[in-house]
């Protein structure tokens, strides 16, 4: 499922260049610590959620199991299951599981209510920027944005968190530089990681062909950063394979592709050699055509 539509607090964007920057690939590129709301007395903590719920300006989204509400005053969200009822005894739980970190989770009520930090962005489908607009934006944004949303996918995966495409769950910051995957769970899903993180960025009836490619490109390049940084990838979990063959057409490119990142993947060939390779074939299909 996907929360649509998504409005996290959006700003008006120009487009800026692209620039190049380096830092270090992270797990997660939201970083968040508990502020003073999160210390009040749980029964404050209730009415400034109460009083957040009642203005209809704090709505944020919507998915196929919760609503999500800006917590006024704060850089909180909330996120409420459908039909749940709020108890003011309920205290927050600061012991979060990896997997609920996975979707930015920082305090947790019970499983009906939990709080994360609000991120910053645009996603398509929102009523606040037109969906072209959004797709000039991925299209703008720098390899390492594509780098780290792919690490933060990777790892979610590699725990058993799958994440769910969709046009909403990725959000992109123009200003900062970074797309966010927000919408995770333990479902199976036949499609592969690349796959979804793919179509979530290049959203069916809104993208062109070119956009397409491009972004694929993109992604390809992010797994081969990846595997060239030293992290421990497996390409099973990245599901390249699968991916080469949704997106390459030539037979014998896409062979070479998976043959390539293979070598690289067992420390079989010189990895220099292998990405010089994958960066010609990559250049040729995704960006040069």
């Amino acid at each position: 499922m996907y929360i649509f539509p998504v409005n996290f607090q959006p700003k008006t964007y120009t487009l800026q260049p692209r620039v190049n920057f380096r830092g270090r690939l992270e797990k997660d590129v939201v970083n968040f610590s508990k502020k003073e709301f999160l210390t009040l007395p749980p029964k404050e903590i209730w009415a400034r959620i109460k009083a957040s719920l009642s203005n209809a300006k704090n709505f944020i989204g919507k998915g196929g199991e919760a609503k999500v509400w800006k917590i006024e005053g704060t850089n909180y969200c909330i996120r409420i299951v459908y039909d749940a009822v709020i108890n003011q005894n309920l205290k927050p739980d600061f012991n979060i599981s990896e997997k609920d970190k996975v979707n930015h989770v920082v305090a947790k009520f019970d499983d009906d209510f939990t709080i994360m930090p609000v991120i910053e962005g645009v996603t398509f489908y929102s009523n606040k920027i037109n969906n072209d607009k959004v797709a000039s934006i991925v299209e703008n944004m720098p390899q390492e944005a594509f780098d780290r949303l792919f690490l933060q996918v990777y790892h979610a995966e590699k725990i058993g968190m799958k994440f769910d495409s969709g046009p909403c769950n990725i959000i992109i910051n123009p200003e900062e530089l970074t797309m966010t995957a927000i919408d995770f769970s333990e479902l199976v899903l036949s499609t592969s990681m690349m796959s979804r993180i793919l179509w979530s960025l290049v959203p069916q009836y809104i993208s062109n062909e070119a956009q397409v490619k491009h972004c694929a490109g993109r992604i390809m390049l992010a797994l081969l950063t990846a595997l060239n940084s030293g992290c421990d990838i497996d390409l099973g979990v990245c599901g390249i394979s699968r991916f080469i063959d949704s997106v390459v057409d030539n037979k014998n490119y896409a062979r070479i592709l998976k043959n390539e990142f293979e070598k690289i993947s067992n420390g079989e060939a010189s990895i220099t050699g292998s990405e010089k390779v994958i960066r010609a074939v990559v250049r040729q299909l995704f960006f040069d055509s």
